[in-house]
Order: structure tokens, then sequence, then C-alpha cells
């Protein structure tokens, strides 16, 4: 109904047993976003606010709140009404802590304008009703016994009790009106209370039977309200679903519901059974059947299971076990966790001993084969989650059996390293430490072993030893720079960053000798902390990858004091990490020192390894030509990128699959360097063996490669236009905007900077051929990026908004907005006049046309206003 009228701006809704659905994360990002795609005044206020702080995407519930919410809607103004419905806001509450989304409701919503109205719906809990209880909340409780409710009641019994499927099931006199009836008198206004009974008498032996049994046990408890009505409706269910006196039902029941309902994601009945399979006799699937009335998903082996809704999970992990006659139905959902982490050890143990899975051993090997994450095939789901879930599930296991702690041993001493092949190659790597935390934390507490035997409590710190700190943290660091080649960042971040951190604590722990720590164990924390500033740096966090190169270089520079030859290699990747972090800074100086010295250490280095060294080489000189090209040094720009794409084009010709990205690197830098020194057709040959080179590459490795491209295409856009073949130049321009929107979508931190500079160069392709007034459009959203990330790193990216504020004002002089464009050139000469100030060397040439083009702006504006005063004097 409000969407017909026109008022409906939002709807979302939770749901507690889908991952995606069942956190608050994107509620504030999709509102904004319907708001948004409603209203062009509210999408440009919540653009510039992203602008203005990148972080917002992923920042606190309250933050998006003011920033995408309340902002833009209290500063834009809208005529009309705007409604925005939550629907089942509680299941997107885990416990009675978790209240942050409800006080955001509770009082900020105060401060939203008339026109605003939040709609929520939800089951009442003692949260709902503390911090939804304020003034402006207005609070209505569904009416139960509302005609309407009853009549959407009769509508839906006579749908599916009256239909061919239920008339063949129930006896010959169906439908027995009577019977029906009762049905729509006893299901009120609940509509799961009827979607159970019919669920349930659908899969019932004797639906008829059961149907009058039903009844005649509800009709007196009419009285009572929903809850207890659910709960009276899933104990009758339940009773009828087998023999509650049989010891073997009872065990099958708490084996697999308790998995079920402790499983971190649904598990379909192959894996359920799968798991059990060292607890004789029991039937995953006989079992399911029985339990089909409040369960989906067991029709298919090897569909997932899941409960038919969150108020069965409610009754049979709580208030099942308030009174004796349905305590027997009772699952603590702790207590089958922890039993799931034994059964997740003991499949894993049992499947890897079994069989060799194909593909692992990678992580083994990554000194010989270090690229990238290969495909691990025939994983079974049980194997597959228990690799993924093991280590949530131990969080819960506060008493420990003999047998887990014998299956942990074993599992530590011959499978820590294939798990985490399996997770990255056919999941999602969160993290490993997991265990390691609980070695820590849980098991050092006493109270754990109080009621222990002494035979559990040997194994206490036998396990501890088992984890090796040091082989763990280098699989990690392997993992790492696999998962970056892979373009898989954020998982690389995380792996290092756990890398880092067992390698900080064994240099913490380990004694010094002689007043000195471990070289080697410095070395390896070094080592770390570089690979960790590469993975911050690929996600656009320049000030924290620079802090962590900063860590690493101290670490190195005593060890290569000592030990110049076995430490030197390493120094200088550190160095080009810090190179490449100051350019990014902005920092061109600092930055040149840094390459400078890196190149002088790699040139040494591959004087005498020339096969183990020209790769490294040929990189720090392709950052010593970026330096140069900098401070416009172009004839050592050009002598430093030649050197760099001859080692790189033999690399590449010896060992393509990992030299051409570097090699399609240097042809792009050197196509820049012969550009800006005028040869242009030389240029453009290189340009396009770059581009050729990587659309290659970018088929192969998109989220690793696609950047480079874009880098390469705005190059040959540029080119192109030189030589006037302007529709080619355009069209290979809007390919890079396209590109750089993806990325930029999914990691804006990184390519924000990206996309705004394609989007000044499409402004310049669309003013080539006349189209003025879209080139303009197109360089102010340009503008309005620069401006933003000014505000972050104003020595980056300042010269980049001065020059986008010039060509601003050409388009706005062809528009004969004069005044505009004065002001536009007014504040380039203003930026270029405090960078000439701090590097005249490098922005006198660029001040000097701004201000000639400062003093055509003003003329022509001059010019423009006499001429209006004739017009009003005549």
């Amino acid at each position: 109904m409000l969407h017909i009228a026109g008022l409906l701006a939002s709807a979302f809704f939770f749901k507690r047993d889908t991952a995606s659905l069942n956190t608050p994360q994107m509620l504030f990002t999709t509102i904004a976003q319907d708001i948004a795609n409603r209203h062009p005044v509210i999408a440009a206020y919540i653009n510039s606010a992203l602008e203005d702080d990148l972080a917002l995407a992923s920042a606190s519930l309250a933050r998006q709140f003011d920033a995408f919410i309340l902002g833009p809607l209290s500063h834009c103004k809208v005529d009309r009404p705007i409604v925005v419905v939550i629907d089942a806001l509680d299941e997107s509450i885990c416990d009675d802590t978790d209240t942050t989304l409800l006080e955001i409701l509770g009082t900020k919503s105060a401060d939203l304008p008339p026109n605003v109205r939040i709609m929520i719906t939800a089951r009442q809990t003692s949260n709902m009703e503390q911090f939804l209880s304020q003034n402006h909340v207005q609070s209505y409780l569904l009416d139960i016994d509302s005609k309407e409710t009853k009549k959407d009641i009769t509508a839906y019994v006579d749908v599916h009790f009256r239909n061919e499927a239920m008339c063949r099931k129930m006896e010959n006199d169906w439908p027995d009106e009577a019977l029906i009836r009762g049905l729509k008198i006893m299901a009120g206004g609940h509509f799961i209370w009827i979607a159970t009974v019919a669920a349930y008498l659908k899969r019932t032996y004797s639906p008829h039977t059961e149907l009058i049994a039903l009844l005649s046990e509800s009709y007196p408890q009419s009285a009572l309200g929903v809850t207890k009505k659910m709960d009276t409706l899933y104990t009758t269910i339940l009773d009828a679903c087998g023999d509650w006196e049989n010891a073997g039902f009872r065990r099958d029941y708490r084996c697999i519901m308790g998995a079920i309902i402790a499983a971190k994601r649904p598990l379909s009945s192959v894996a359920l059974q799968a798991l059990h399979a060292n607890v004789p006799g029991v039937s995953a699937k006989n079992l399911l059947k029985r339990f089909g009335s409040v369960l989906v998903g067991f029709h298919d082996d090897h569909e997932p299971i899941r409960l038919l809704h969150l108020s069965f999970r409610d009754f049979i992990t709580g208030r099942a076990a308030d009174t004796p006659p349905t305590r027997k139905f009772f699952l603590s959902e702790t207590e089958h966790s922890q039993r799931l982490a034994e059964l997740c050890l003991k499949t894993m143990l049992d499947e890897f001993k079994a069989t060799i899975i194909p593909g692992t051993g990678y992580l083994a090997r990554s000194l010989d084969d270090p690229h990238g994450i290969p495909d691990v095939t025939k994983v079974s789901e049980q194997v597959l989650y228990g690799c993924e879930s093991w280590s949530s599930h131990i969080s819960d296991v506060r008493a420990p059996s003999i047998a887990f702690m014998d299956y942990l041993s074993d599992f530590l001493q011959n499978c820590s390293i294939i798990w985490i092949e399996i997770v990255a190659s056919c999941s999602v790597f969160r993290g490993s430490l997991a265990v390691l935390r609980w070695l820590k934390v849980s098991m050092c507490a006493n109270q754990m072993f109080q009621e222990a035997d002494r035979e559990l409590q040997t194994h206490r710190p036998n396990l501890r030893r088992l984890y090796k700190d040091e082989s763990q943290a280098s699989v990690l660091f392997d993992l790492s720079n696999r998962l970056s080649y892979a373009g898989r960042y954020e998982e690389a971040l995380t792996a290092i960053g756990e890398s880092v951190g067992l390698r900080r604590a064994l240099v913490a722990k380990r004694k010094p000798w002689f007043g000195k720590r471990s070289p080697t164990l410095n070395a390896h924390l070094a080592q770390s902390l570089n690979t960790l500033s590469t993975c911050l740096s690929s996600l656009g966090r320049m000030e924290d990858a620079l802090m962590a190169v900063q860590e690493s270089l101290a670490l190195y520079r005593p060890l290569t004091a000592e030990q110049p030859t076995a430490f030197n290699a390493e120094l200088a990747n550190s160095l080009h990490s810090l190179f490449f972090c100051l350019e990014n800074l902005g920092k061109q100086e600092e930055a040149l020192t840094a390459i400078g010295e890196a190149v002088v250490l790699r040139r040494a280095l591959a004087m005498e390894h020339p096969e183990t060294h020209n790769a490294d080489l040929a990189r720090s000189l392709n950052g010593l030509y970026i330096c140069f090209s900098d401070i416009n040094l172009r004839e050592k720009a050009l002598a430093a990128i030649q050197e760099a794409v001859a080692l790189r084009r033999v690399l590449a010709a010896e060992r393509p699959t990992e030299f051409n990205v570097g090699f399609a690197s240097s042809l792009t830098n050197l196509f820049c360097c012969l550009s800006d020194l005028g040869r242009r057709e030389e240029a453009l040959a290189v340009i396009q063996d770059a581009v050729k080179l990587y659309r290659a590459l970018a088929t192969e490795r998109p989220a690793v490669c696609t950047a480079g491209l874009t880098i390469s295409l705005n190059n040959q856009s540029n080119c192109l236009a030189e030589f006037g073949r302007r529709e080619e130049a355009l069209s290979v321009i809007r390919e890079v905007v396209a590109l750089r929107q993806e990325l930029a979508s999914n990691r804006p931190a990184a390519f924000n900077a990206d996309l705004a500079i394609a989007l000044n160069n499409l402004s310049r392709r669309l003013s080539d051929l006349g189209q003025h007034a879209e080139a303009l459009a197109v360089v102010e959203e340009a503008v309005d990026m620069f401006r933003t990330l000014v505000q972050g790193r104003p020595a980056a990216f300042s010269a980049d908004l001065a020059r986008s504020l010039i060509d601003q004002s050409s388009y706005l002089l062809c528009l004969n907005q004069d005044d505009e464009a004065f002001s536009a050139i007014e504040k380039a000469v203003n930026i270029y006049k405090d960078l000439a100030a701090k590097r005249p060397g490098v922005h006198n040439s660029s001040l000097q046309f701004a201000s000639e083009q400062l003093s055509y702006c003003r003329m022509k504006r001059d010019a423009s206003r006499r001429q209006k005063l004739c017009y009003i004097s005549v």
C-alpha cells in the first residue's frame, strides 16, 4: 500500500537464520541507497559525505546513521513524506546486551524531520520496550483478533485445507467443516501457528486423527498468549515425532537436532550423518524425516537443513527446559557446539588420514610455487565445514574430554596446515588463531580443570607445546602472499596480521643474549611487517602501511649493519615499500631517498647474483623512474625506466607467468616518459604493447591486473587524443571509467583517486569533441572527489585538484559562464602558489600556466561585464 502510494522509500527485513539478514551491518547503508535512488539531492549529500570520509562505509552504526540518514534528511529539503519499514527487528538482536541498534532507533530517530517516519515490526521483548518507549515513539500491538486478520486466516485455511492434496490425505468425509472451523478459531491471528499445523498435517501419517487430537488439546489453551500457544503446538508435534521412551531415538535427537541448532551454518543430512559416523546407530536421514513439520530441506540429501521458524529454535534451546514434560526436547546450544568441536576434529582427522585431498600441500611448497591459491578438489561437505568452523566451536569447549584432547593433540601435530589450505581454496579465510587463544586463555583457567582427572591435566602443557608459533607464523606469511597474488587483499591482511602477532610475541618472549634479541626472530618479524605494509597499501591504508614498514626498517637496520650479506636484500625490500608509502602520501623527496638507497643495494646484489636479484632491481628502477618524473628530471627518469624495461623483458621471456605483470607496468611507465619527452610515435607503440599484455593478464587474474589495465588504457586514450583520434580516445577512456567505478565501489580507499583521474580525462575527451556541457558535469565530479582526497592527503592530491579546476574553468569559459570560470581558475592558482612555494622546481611551470589562464579569464570576465553595462545604458 505504501509502495503504491509512492511513500515507501525503503524496506529492510531481518531473518535470524540467514547470515546476511541477521545483522544490522547493512541496514543504514541499504536505507540510504534506497532513499538516494529516489531523491538526487540526498544522493549528492551522501556522496559528499563519503568523499569527505571514506571510512564511513565501514563505520559504526551510529556514525552511519548520522552521515547517511539523519544528515541528508535534515539538510536536504524533501516535500513529500518518506516512510522506511524495518521488519522483524528482533531477529537482528543477538542477546540482551546487543542494544546498539535499539539505542540509535530509540534516541536518534527523534531528530529526524517530521515528514520522515520509520515503521518497525518486532516481537515484544524487554529490550524493545526499554528502548522504544520514548515519547516520540508510537507503539501499536497487533490486534490478532481484528476482522482483517481473521479474514486473512480464513483465506489461508481454505486454500491449504480444501485443496486436492489435502483431500487425498484426509478421510473420505473431508472437508470436515467442523474441524476447519475449529482450525480457524484456534489459529486466532497467529499465521506461524496455522502454517506449522499445515506443514505438520501434510507430513504426518494420519492427518485426520492428528488434527482431531490437536484441536482437542488446543481448545482449552485459547486464553494463552502466542508464545505459549506455539509451545503447546511444538510440544504436540514433537511428542508425535517418535518414541521418546526409546533411548536410541532420544540419542539420535540429541545428536542430529543438537548439531543442527549448534552448527555455524546449515548442513545437509549427508554431512550430518558423516559427522556422526563414529556414533554407532545414528541415522540422520531417518530422524530428519520424523521432524519434517519443523524442518525444511531434508528431502534432498545434499540440501542444507533449516529450522522452519525461529520460534521453534527458541523453544527447544530455551523454554523447553522449563517444564518436566518438555525437558526431553531441550538442547543446549553451547553443549552441542562443544560436541561439534570434537566431531569436526575427529572427522577431519579420519578423512585426512584416509586419502590425499588433491590440491593440498601448496603451503609446504611456497618457495617453489609461490603464486596464488590452487584449486583444492574432492573436499567433502563435512570436511569443509570442519575446516571452516572447528576453531569457532572450540571457543565453547569448557570441559574437554580426554578424547577431545587426544584428537586436538593429533590435529595440531599432523593437520595444522591442511585445514588452512582447504579454507583458503574452498571458502574464505577469516583467521586461524582461535585455537591458540583457547589454549592460552580457556585452558589456563583453573576452574576448567577443577573436576578433571590427572590424566586430562597432563594434556594441558603438552598441547601448548604442540602449537608451533614460528612455523605457523611462516605458514601465515606464505598464505598472505598467495592471497595477495589472487587479489584477495582483505584475507591476505588477516593472514599477515596473525603472522605479525605471532612473531612479535616470539620476539618479546625470547630472552636477549648479551643484550641483543635473536637476529633470526627479529628478521622474521621485520619480514612480516613489510608484507603487512604491502597489504595495507593495497587496501589504500597508506598511513598504517607507513607505520608498519618503518617498524620493519627499524629492525632491519641493525641486522644489516652486523650481517649485510644476510640481510641487505630484505632491507632493500622494506626500503621499496617505504618508497611506495611515501610516494602515495605525496612525500616525493623522502620517497626518492628511500628508492635511491634500494636501487644501490639491489644493483650490488644483482651484480653478484643476477639470476636472483635482477627482478627486484627492475622493480626498484621502476620506482626510481616515478620519483624522477615527479621532480621533472625526465632524462634520468628515461634512463631508469629503460633499464627496468630491458631487465623485465628478459625476465618475462624466460618466465612469463611470474614477470609479465611487472613487464607491462614498466612498459606503461616507459610510455609516460617518452610522451613527456615528445616522442609520441614511440610512446604510442609502447602503450599499445602494454595494453595488449594487460588485457591478457586481466582475463587471467582480474582481481590483480584490472587496475594495471586501466592505467595503460588511460595512457592510450591520452596518446590517441594527441594524434587527433578523438573518437577512439573517448571510447577508451569510457572503458577506463567503467572499470575504475567498479574497482572503487569495492575498495574506495584504494581506487577513488584513480577514478577521479579517469573522470578528469573523460572530461577532456568530451571537450575535444565539443561536448563542453557534458565535460563540465564530469569534471565537477572529479573536482569533488579530489577535494575529498585533498582533505586526507593534501601533499598527494593538491596538484591533481588544481589541474581539474583548470579544466573546469576552461569548460565554463566555453559555456560563457565567465564568473564561474574565473572563480575556478583563481582557486587553482592559489593551490599552485602554495605548492610552488614548497617545491618551485616542480610546480613553477604549472603556476605560470594557471596564472596566464587567470589573466585571460579576468580579461574575458571584465569584457563581458562591460558589455552588459552597455546593454543596460542603451
